[in-house]
Parts: C-alpha cells; structure tokens; sequence
C-alpha cells in the first residue's frame, strides 16, 4: 500500500461520507426501533427502559458524528469517529441482547437477527479491513460469551443461537477486507493516475497542468492576506543547436540534468515545474521581486557553473531567466507574460542573464 498523503485523504473523505451516512441511519432508525419496541415487548417498561438506554448511547454518538462531518469539512478526525460510532452500535446491540435474554418476555430471536444485521453494516465502514471488525465486533462478541456463561450456567446449552451470528461474521470478515483491498488500489490508482496527468514524462518534474491552479491559489492568497509572490520563467540557451548537433537523446538528456539543477537549487517551498518545451517555471511563494531576482541568479550559476556531461560529451549550457512578482494581475496568465517578456528581455541583452520589471 503506498504511504501517500493524497491517499490518507482519500481515506479521510471517505469516512466522512461513511460517517454522514450512518450517522443518518442511527438517528433516524433507532428511535423507530425504539418506538416498535411498545408493540414487540407488549409493554414492558423496565425492558422498554433498558432497550432505551442502549440506544441513547448509539443516538448520542450519531449526533456527535453528525456534528463532527458539518464543522470539518477536510475529514479531519471523521475516522475516529466513524469507528467509535461503530463500537457504540456494536456495544449497544450486544447490549439489547443480554437484556432480551435475561427479561422473561425478552425477543431473543430478534435481537440475534439484530446482530446479524449490524455485523454485516459495519463491514463496508471498517476502514481496515477485516481486522478492524474481527476487533470491533470480536472482542465484545467473546466478552458477552463469557458474561452470559457466567451470569446463566444454562446459557452453554441454548448458546446454539449464537451460530448463526458467527457465520455471519465469517462472511462479513471477507467483505470486509475484499472492500478495503478494493477501496484502497482504488484511491492509490487514482492518485497514481492525477500524478502521472502533472508530471512531466521526460524530466520527472511537474508539469503545467500541476502548476496552474497553484497559481491561482497563489493570488488568491495575495489578495486576501496581503501577501506577494514571484514566478521565474527560465529558457535553455541555444538549445536547438544542442539537438542539431549531438541530437535529441542528448538534448533530452540536458533537460533532465537542467531539471535536477533547478530542482536543487529553490526551496523546498518552491514550485519548478516543465512549462513546455525548453522553458520551465519556478513559483516562488512569499518572495519579492528583488529576492526573486537573487534565487533566479543563483539558479543561472547552478546551471552555468560546470558542464553537463552527458555520454562522454562535456557541454556548457546556459539559461537566461525573467522574473516578475504578483502586481494585483486577476489570472496567472498576466503575470507570467511579464516573466516571459523579461525572459526574451535576457534573451535579447546576451543571454544567460536574468531580468526582471525595472524599478
């Protein structure tokens, strides 16, 4: 299973809709059941009164759980609930059934169907898998086993009744876990299908399409707190001579090697990304022009230091770099003209030099 916070998430959302979902169920369904309990118990009130008591616990947990799903809507803390939510309705259903059966008029019969019924609901919501409900439903399983064979010594005859709950959870225990296995190869090949989608197949980085919703949060960001931002706009110098003369496996081979170099060179906040062709584009977040200008710069030394080598060939290569930082421009598409005209700006002056909007 791959270790990928986009996955984490993917888990974190759907537990919160599992969660919304059950939650909905708990406070609809149980208060109904609660209110057949008149007819099913021809009015017994201490039964009714402790039937009722087991449900409150579920309800209470359900209304949490609801609370829970409206105030985070990112599905923070979803999964913790949504298995406390399944304890609860496990605890209470184990809890209807010692009640029934002790109670002379208790419906044996139809608390056991009851467990049957909660063994296989929780199956889909056990985010884990088959552990996960072999240990919800298992451990308050074995300890009502042991309870009600110490409170009735006669229980150890009549526990039969049980047989058909332990079937029951063989079988859910398989859903369960062939659920989770699907469930999970499904986020990992979605997140696996959006990485391959914004990243560049030749130089591993991210691509355009990973970039520009960054910027788009980026202003949006501006705007509300009064930030600034920068985008560096970079392009290989004379780079189709490269390709003319050593051909495009070199050619290829210098982008990726321009790729680890820039790569290496921002911080770890930066954004370096393909832009297409020879061009790339670094986001620099929180950055000002005149700092912008200082990190282009060192880019261009990185690159511009030591010949790329490349299949026994020495080459030197240069980059020539246009910076612009965020002015109030309302789409990206302004800002980075800018950084594209002080690009061929440093084209035009000699190249491998950086230029940015002048003061």
């Amino acid at each position: 299973m791959l270790n990928d916070p986009e996955i984490d998430q993917q888990h974190r959302e759907f537990a919160r809709k599992m969660l919304l979902a059950y939650s909905l169920l708990a406070v609809l369904l149980l208060p109904i059941y609660q209110v057949l309990d008149l007819m099913w118990t021809d009015g017994i009130p201490s039964l009714w009164w402790s039937n009722a008591a087991w449900r409150a616990l579920a309800v209470i947990t359900a209304l949490f759980g609801l609370l829970c799903v409206f105030r985070r809507q990112d599905g923070q803390g979803a999964p913790l609930m949504l298995r406390l939510l399944v304890v609860n309705v496990m605890l209470m259903m184990f809890g209807l059934f010692i009640s029934n059966y002790f109670a002379p008029d208790g419906n044996v019969t139809l608390m056991v169907n009851g467990l049957i019924i909660i063994i296989f609901a929780a199956a889909p919501a056990c985010l884990r898998g088959a552990r996960e409900l072999l240990l919800i439903f298992g451990v308050p399983f074995v300890a009502t086993l042991v309870l009600m064979g110490w409170l009735d010594q006669s229980f150890r005859d009549s526990s039969y009744v049980l047989y058909n709950v332990v079937t029951s959870l063989i079988i859910a225990l398989i859903i369960s876990e062939l659920l989770f296995r699907t469930r999970t190869a499904l986020f990992e090949q979605q997140v696996e299908l959006r990485k391959s989608a914004a990243t560049d197949p030749l130089t591993g980085m991210n691509n355009r399409r990973f970039v520009e919703p960054q910027l788009h949060s980026e202003i949006a960001r501006a705007r509300r707190y009064n930030k600034t931002f920068s985008v560096v706009m970079a392009d290989l110098d004379r780079f189709k001579r490269v390709n003319d003369d050593h051909g495009h496996n070199v050619g290829d081979a210098v982008l990726r090697l321009l790729a680890i170099r820039i790569s290496e060179t921002i911080r770890d906040e930066d954004r370096a990304v393909r832009w297409g062709g020879e061009e790339f584009l670094v986001l620099m977040p929180e950055i000002n022009a005149e700092q912008a200008l200082l990190a282009a710069e060192r880019i261009r030394r990185a690159v511009s230091a030591r010949p790329f080598e490349i299949d026994g060939l020495s080459l030197s290569i240069t980059i020539s770099l246009g910076v612009a930082e965020y002015a109030g421009e309302d789409n990206p598409e302004t800002l980075i003209a800018r950084a594209d005209k002080n690009l061929y700006r440093a084209k035009d002056e000699g190249r491998n030099r950086v230029c940015a909007d002048p003061s």
